[in-house]
């Protein structure tokens, strides 16, 4: 089975969390996640997530907090998420992928259409 090293961001806002929701046309269309991307060769964990939410919400981040990383196995991948947590340093959230964004409390993510693996994130930020 294929393995993929993916990494995430938690950003925190008054008492709430960041998600995104994922277009129509990538895999798990209309599920909300948290953002981030794939581990490219020759690239570190720290240095994946910085590069991935810089091109998918333009804004440049301090890692302040490290997770224990995901395992979850889908039908036809397995995926190890690696959870940050991140402080915004500079620009304001554009979306540049995906459909719709918004900050949840912990409560309201729990009733939100995220994957499996996201779901997970939940349990170990709260």
């Amino acid at each position: 089975m294929k393995k993929i090293i993916v990494t995430c961001a938690i950003i925190r806002k008054d008492n709430k969390i960041f998600i995104a929701q994922r277009p129509q046309n990538k895999n798990y269309g209309g599920y909300w996640e948290f953002p981030g991307g794939k581990l490219e060769p020759n690239e570190t964990l720290e240095d994946c997530i910085k590069r991935e939410l810089y091109e998918e919400l333009d804004i440049e981040v301090n890692i302040t907090k490290t997770y224990k990383h995901i395992i979850e196995k889908y039908p036809e991948f397995e995926i190890e998420l690696c959870p940050f947590e991140v402080d915004i340093i500079k620009n304001k959230i554009t979306l540049k992928e995906h459909a719709d964004m918004g900050f949840y409390t912990i409560e309201e993510l729990k009733n939100i259409k995220l994957t499996e693996a996201d779901k997970k994130i939940i349990e170990i930020i709260k």
